[in-house]
């Protein structure tokens, strides 16, 4: 069997020698148990090549353990960061190790750390370091921040941030300015980092992510990727990782009905879990930010800014410690939008940025002459996009680009993109003939395209669709699962007939191929297909105002269903809201606030606006309306016979047949019925607001009354062996038979308690706001408080 390697990461912190003396018995550990583990204590040399040898072992190893000490993961200069960083960009598995606890590095904030504070147990807690780098265990997160990470699903950000990382070059004057702006502009609560594309902004949002100890999260807006457009998905990357950052607004969070407010608009999602909680929390001593990148890119199809629109309607409202960096290009309606902030604008391009580049220069080509490196610089026109694809082009010794011929080299990247289309494509008739539709078809989808659809819309077979690809070089690279332009100056400079003339794309004809194809597919009734890309359908048939196509396909239930199985529904409200309200379309209005919808298994739909029930026949033809609830319904659910359930604010639940014929109502509840299970026998089990749980026979017949909390019941869970957790806002969790006999009650929260997790191993997790995560055994003994 082949010896993994592991390389460990630690701080030697001659105040707390203690923490060597736990690594070193890590170490010991390990290497008994057959691992190669190298630590630069012994084995790795002094001197200028300190570095490199580092590089090389990180290189060379199949793991990495980062142990974390306020010495270790201080900010900015602790060394094992760019341990981290060099380990990140070559996308090394990381498990974080907390020795004496402190916030860790946003760039691993999503990765569970083994806890080895208290080392009172040290041979389980190895065991569990074991089974990682065996990998027997993947890593997760322990206690509230798993249902946290689960419920907010925030977006990852780790290629970027990869790709970013390592091998930053300079910038030390943007460390000084923030450092400038946070202490001394305390009227501006925005700062503005300004450049063109390709001038690194959003390698110098990584670095401040990285480094700054101030920073709490950092947002990637991008233009092929439409979720990070998208303002609730901002709101759950920044929700996130100010928890991670933050100790205290995290506790605030453990007291929030998450499931029921994550679902509402970006507005409420903004006031009720980021303005609220962090309203309520101490001032820290000193100021933080957050970071959005790339604002400019977080445009939609119709040149509206969502998330602009969020800061600039609703973030002045933050606290005052709690600050913003943006980075984009200098869009003067963005300076409009951020004007309230006072906003201070810091252009990246400026003289500290050529002496960076400068630097970069001399890093990576150590041999250039000085007057090649001036050349080289003055090329660049300031733009580290443009050097690094000159390397590139270098390396790989494309004879068109070459640094030794520094006179025949284009000038910025408008020069480089002319240069490089004329030489691949010199015979424009031919580029028209034979590649102008690619480049019109993924230019008009604004993100890119799955290479699948490209090859269906433009009618060719895989092999002609490669050797298309190949034609473009770099230029064209697969980025989320889509071919696209590698940068975003590329889909600008294809966009604009003004500047790329003959080769720039036709976004009018791209649009009308996207429409025409994928139309077609919605016609041959591939919805479930076409709901994983109804984006590039829904807007090309706006772009060329197919209204009327637009609105057969919005009222068309089969449809919405498989957007909101396929976790689209707010992607169908947004779109809905948006051209309702520029009159684009006219809707019938039990399409336009559905809140449930569920199906059959012979396809025929269920969908509700929580006022009425709809039953849809497989084609999505309307078959009947069920009315009878007097309060809002909470939920809907079809049972495994067919029958249909409801329950509601009213206080009561109704059984239905699978026709919308009512079999029974189910009154026992004095105040709204929360949620429902269905048990393995399928018995229904019901909570309320009432204090209660309810159980039921699968007709509808009550079975037992659960009566123990004191007050409203928010949540359920049924254990492996059927028997049934309960918590409360009482802050009480409490165990039941699975015919609803109280057998357990667990006390020890002095908050109320709305998150619950049970382990693959029965041991139960429960959070609340009073600050402390309990871990329970399965009989509900309490073994641990976090």
């Amino acid at each position: 069997m082949i010896k993994k390697t592991i390389f460990i990461s630690y701080g030697r912190d001659v105040k707390n020698p203690q923490h060597v003396e736990l690594v070193k018995k890590v170490k010991s550990t390990l290497e008994k148990e057959g691992f190669n583990v190298l630590m630069d204590i012994e084995q790795l040399q002094t001197g200028v090549d300190w570095e490199l040898q580092l590089e090389k072992n990180i290189s060379q190893s199949d793991w990495i353990l980062f142990f974390i000490t306020p010495y270790s993961a201080r900010r900015p200069d602790g060394y094992c960061l760019n341990e981290l960083s060099f380990g990140l960009s070559l996308r090394k598995p990381i498990a974080p190790i907390m020795v004496d606890f402190e916030v860790a590095p946003l760039s691993i904030s999503r990765i569970q750390y083994l806890d080895l504070q208290h080392v009172i147990d040290y041979d389980t807690k190895i065991k569990e370091i074991l089974s990682v780098l065996n990998e027997r265990k993947k890593l997760g997160f322990e206690g509230g921040h798993t249902a946290l990470l689960s419920v907010l699903d925030p977006l990852k950000s780790d290629t970027i941030i990869a790709k970013h990382i390592h091998g930053f070059v300079g910038r030390e004057w943007i460390y000084i300015e923030v450092d400038r702006w946070l202490k001394e502009e305390k009227n501006s609560r925005v700062l503005w980092i300004t450049a063109e594309a390709g001038y690194g902004k959003s390698a110098l949002s990584t670095f401040l992510s990285e480094k700054h100890p101030s920073s709490t999260s950092v947002h990637f807006c991008q233009h092929d990727y439409r979720e990070s457009r998208d303002p609730i998905h901002m709101l759950k990357v920044l929700i996130y990782e100010l928890s991670t950052q933050i100790p205290e607004y995290y506790e605030m969070l453990l007291g929030i009905n998450f499931k029921e407010k994550i679902q509402g608009s970006a507005e409420n999602i903004f006031k009720q879990i980021l303005l609220e909680p962090l309203d309520k929390i101490k001032r820290p001593e000193k100021d933080r930010f957050f970071i959005i990148d790339a604002l400019d890119e977080a445009k939609d199809g119709d040149e509206k800014n969502p998330i602009m629109e969020l800061i600039s309607n609703h973030f002045s409202a933050l606290p005052e410690w709690l600050n913003i960096i943006v980075t984009s290009r200098p869009e003067p309606e963005l300076m409009r939008k951020l004007k309230k902030f006072n906003p201070i604008e810091l252009k990246a391009n400026n003289r500290e940025n050529f002496d960076d580049l400068e630097k970069f220069i001399f890093q990576t080509l150590p041999e250039l002459e000085a007057s090649k490196v001036q050349a080289l610089l003055n090329k660049s026109e300031g733009n580290i996009l443009f050097l690094k694809k000159m390397l590139e082009l270098e390396n790989i010794k494309d004879d068109d680009f070459r640094i030794e011929d520094i006179e025949k080299l284009p000038i910025g990247m408008e020069g480089f993109y002319q240069q490089f289309f004329e030489r691949k494509f010199d015979d424009i008739e031919l580029y028209e003939e034979v590649f102008l539709d690619l480049v019109s078809i993924i230019v008009s989808s604004q993100e890119g395209l799955p290479s699948f659809l490209i090859t269906y819309i433009l009618e060719m077979g895989e092999r002609e669709y490669n050797k298309k690809r190949a034609s473009f070089g770099s230029l064209l690279e697969e980025h989320n699962s889509l071919i696209t332009f590698y940068h975003k100056s590329l889909f600008d400079w294809l966009s604009d007939y003004s500047i790329s003339g003959d080769y720039s794309a036709d976004i009018n004809k791209g649009n009308q191929l996207l429409a025409n194809k994928l139309w077609q597919l919605y016609q041959e009734d591939q919805k479930k297909f076409l709901t994983h890309y109804e984006h590039y359908l829904l807007q090309a048939l706006y772009e060329i105002k197919a209204y009327d196509k637009l609105e057969i396909i919005l009222q068309d239930i089969c449809f919405i269903k498989e957007m909101f199985s396929n976790n689209k529904e707010l992607v169908y409200k947004d779109i809905l809201d948006f051209l309702m309200k520029s009159n684009s379309i006219k809707m019938d209005s039990k399409y336009q606030n559905i809140s449930f919808i569920e199906s059959w298994p012979n396809g025929s739909i269920l969908s509700s606006d929580r006022r009425n029930i709809f039953i849809w026949s497989k084609k999505g033809e309307l078959q009947s309306i069920i009315e009878g609830h007097t309060g809002l319904i909470n939920g809907i659910q079809i049972l495994d016979d067919g029958r249909i359930l409801s329950y509601s604010n009213d206080a009561t639940m109704r059984i239905y047949s699978p026709d919308g014929i009512l079999l029974v109502i189910m009154q026992g509840h004095t105040d709204r019925v929360n949620g429902i299970e269905i048990l393995n026998d399928n018995r229904i089990l019901s909570y309320s607001w009432d204090t209660t749980l309810r159980l039921w026979s699968p007709d509808g017949m009550a079975v037992a009354i659960m009566c123990g909390h004191s007050d409203c019941v928010n949540g359920v869970e049924i254990l492996n062996d059927g028997r049934i957790l309960s918590y409360s806002y009482d802050n009480t969790l409490r165990l039941w038979s699975s015919s609803g006999k109280p057998l357990v009650v667990m006390e020890g929260h002095t908050s109320p308690i709305n998150i619950v997790e049970i382990l693959a191993d029965g041991r139960i997790i429960s959070s609340s706001v009073d600050n402390i995560s309990f871990i329970w055994s399965s009989k509900g003994e309490l073994l641990e408080k976090h």
